[in-house]
């Protein structure tokens, strides 16, 4: 009776993570959200992690990711530090 070799069992690798943004520009809230959403997505972080490392509830984190305009600025910044962006301020 012969047995399996488990090293030449094929193994599925799992699914690959989103693609990190790159440097955008950001002219409203809703792209300020998509990059926020992505950069969440591509580190394998889930609205509760994320909400946790901000301080922020889980329901906030939802608004900025759906680019609501009247999230606080100071708590956005915190969420984009959790996530590992960060703004940059440059004259048009």
């Amino acid at each position: 009776m012969a047995t399996k070799n488990p090293s030449s069992t094929p193994s599925t690798p799992p699914p690959a993570a989103p693609a990190m943004p790159q440097m955008a520009f950001l002219a409203s809230p809703a792209e300020l959200g998509r990059a926020v959403r992505a950069a969440r997505l591509a580190r394998r972080l889930t609205q509760e992690d994320v909400a946790g490392r901000a301080k922020v509830s889980r329901k906030f984190l939802t608004q900025v990711e759906e680019g609501k305009a009247s999230a606080h600025l100071g708590k956005v910044l915190t969420v984009m530090m959790s996530v590992g962006l960060v703004g940059v301020v440059v004259p048009v």
